[in-house]
């Protein structure tokens, strides 16, 4: 009977040393029956950083140990949980020793772990105490939290094959990744650093990370092609420009990007496109575009909608835009827009619906070349375009640009209502690049508007501005005469100007009134005599 008992002892005894039983206690760690029962291999610390990460980040895993001064080599087996879709890329670092590679089946098999990495030193002296790994997140990694657990054996010789007589001894260890939720913004810049986080420096890294919806934000130049599959905006406020090709088909709204080469819509995206500057555009799904740049070929066989865009050129227009987009073309090009607002300029609602844009094509650049010296560079604000999207139909609003502080006449109570000026877009000859003095209208002597001057906030308010004026209608601030851009030449002192649009200047005006003022009281004083 002792002999059966000792053989039975014998034989729990030889499972317990050469089996591993992984279980989480209160502390976090793995209780582990080790193969001998002397373990002189230290597993001093290990840990994450960081320890928690959004899907398609990497995160570092770094531990220390101690080993037993009678052996030289040291394996180590790491395990993540499984279906987590995360693993270990590599291991490095070894500090003071080297280490090389091994197929992980050399490291034992664990319920619910996947066995992502098997390692070992060389078993050349000096032998290091410490090591990281590099552990990737797939992209498509559920939000939670995963454990990994190291395990690491010491034994003489290349100590390639753990639990065997050459590599026996182990200590062990487990931390837990926390995986965050897709995030909902994303930022990508090619030197890897950005202005927000998480930071991605790959654009397919970025678009990968970012939950359906999101943003990313790109804030450098790119070499392409990009493939956008899921819905996103893609927002390049940043400098966000790819050189090559950009291919969409998903729903995706584009705004402040450069592509040089040819953004192409596929059949299954539907696509807007506001504030950019692009090179071709083919559409063979849905594309509304507006306050764009746009100066390449359109093709493709989808549908587009392009009002409110330059074109390159406002002489030609480019096949595949309709009649009716044309014809509200801007006349200048895009140097900066906004929604609603830009800087101190903006379009307010007052009746109706839809959504005010504001394009601002700077100082030098006149719509439509309707604009002579020395009058054009003499304006009080910038060359505005304010068009409505989306609107009702019969909306109107409040339009408010900034004006100069400096010269003074911008700041003149009566010059500054009289400065407001709307290009008449109904006017064919005004498209036609030669400079016509018909071609702006006064918001007050002509369309019988009402502008009112705030010049504590420096800005000048046409108010009740309908939809359909504003369909297409470059706005600017007059220039410091209280003329429109359009030269007007004062070619007889009679009380009249001979000018295209047959208006004086109002500083003009007020001359040739106080001139003949002085005649008549110099008149009657004579006869008085």
């Amino acid at each position: 009977m002792r002999r059966v008992l000792s053989v039975i002892s014998a034989i729990v005894l030889l499972l317990f040393v050469s089996s591993i039983v992984w279980a989480d206690d209160p502390s976090g760690s793995i209780v582990v029956a080790p193969f001998e029962t002397n373990t002189p291999l230290t597993l001093n610390s290990v840990s994450l950083n960081p320890s928690s990460a959004y899907p398609g980040d990497s995160v570092t895993l770094s531990g220390t140990y101690s080993m037993n001064a009678g052996n030289d080599s040291v394996a180590i087996c790491v395990y993540i949980q499984q279906d987590s879709g995360v693993s270990a890329a590599s291991i490095s670092s070894f500090t003071g020793g080297s280490i090389s590679y091994t197929s992980p089946a050399g490291c034992p098999s664990y319920s619910g772990y996947d066995v992502s990495g098997y390692y070992n030193n060389d078993g050349v002296p000096p032998f290091g105490e410490s090591f990281n790994a590099t552990i990737d997140i797939n992209t498509t990694t559920t939000a939670g939290n995963y454990n990994i657990g190291i395990i690491m054996y010491e034994g003489t010789g290349a100590c390639e094959t753990p639990g065997t007589g050459t590599c026996a001894t182990s200590s062990n260890d487990l931390v837990v990744l926390t995986v965050n939720p897709a995030p909902s913004t994303v930022y990508v810049n090619s030197s890897g650093t950005c202005s927000g986080s998480p930071c991605y420096s790959s654009l397919s890294a970025a678009h990968d990370a970012v939950a359906a919806g999101g943003t990313i934000y790109v804030e450098s130049s790119f070499s392409g092609p990009w493939n956008i599959n899921k819905n996103v905006t893609v927002d390049g406020k940043g400098g966000g420009e790819v050189t090559g090709d950009v291919n969409v088909n998903s729903t995706v709204t584009m705004q402040n990007m450069t592509v040089g080469g040819t953004l192409t819509v596929g059949g299954g995206g539907d696509v807007t496109l506001r504030g950019n500057t692009l090179n071709g555009l083919t559409v063979d799904g849905t594309v509304t575009a507006y306050a764009n740049n746009i100066t390449g070929a359109i093709g493709g066989t989808g549908t587009l909608s392009a009002p409110h865009n330059w074109w390159g050129s406002y002489t030609t227009q480019p096949s595949g835009v309709s009649n009716a987009d044309w014809g509200k073309r801007l006349g200048a090009s895009v140097v900066s827009w906004g929604l609603g607002s830009l800087g101190n300029a903006s379009l307010s609602l007052t009746s109706g619906s839809g959504t005010g844009v504001i394009v601002s094509h700077g100082r030098t650049s006149v719509p439509f070349g309707q604009g002579t010296n020395p009058y054009q560079g003499q304006v009080c604000s910038d060359y505005y375009d304010f068009f409505v999207v989306n609107g009702s139909g019969s909306s109107t609003w409040d339009v408010t640009i900034p004006i100069d502080t400096s010269p003074s006449q911008c700041q003149d109570t009566v010059l500054a209502k009289l400065q407001m000026s709307v290009f008449d877009f109904s006017n064919a000859a005004c498209l036609s690049g030669s400079p016509d003095g018909a071609c702006w209208n006064g918001v007050v002597t002509d369309l019988g508007g009402t502008v009112l001057a705030n010049f504590s906030q420096s800005t000048l308010t046409w108010q009740g501005a309908t939809e359909i004026q504003l369909g297409g209608t470059p706005i600017v601030g007059g220039t410091v005469s209280g003329t429109d851009p359009t030269a007007i030449t004062l070619e007889v002192f009679s009380g009249s100007a001979a000018t295209d649009a047959g208006r004086l200047p109002v500083g003009a005006l007020v001359g040739a009134m106080l001139l003949s003022a002085a005649g008549v009281v110099a008149l009657v004083a004579r006869r008085r005599r």
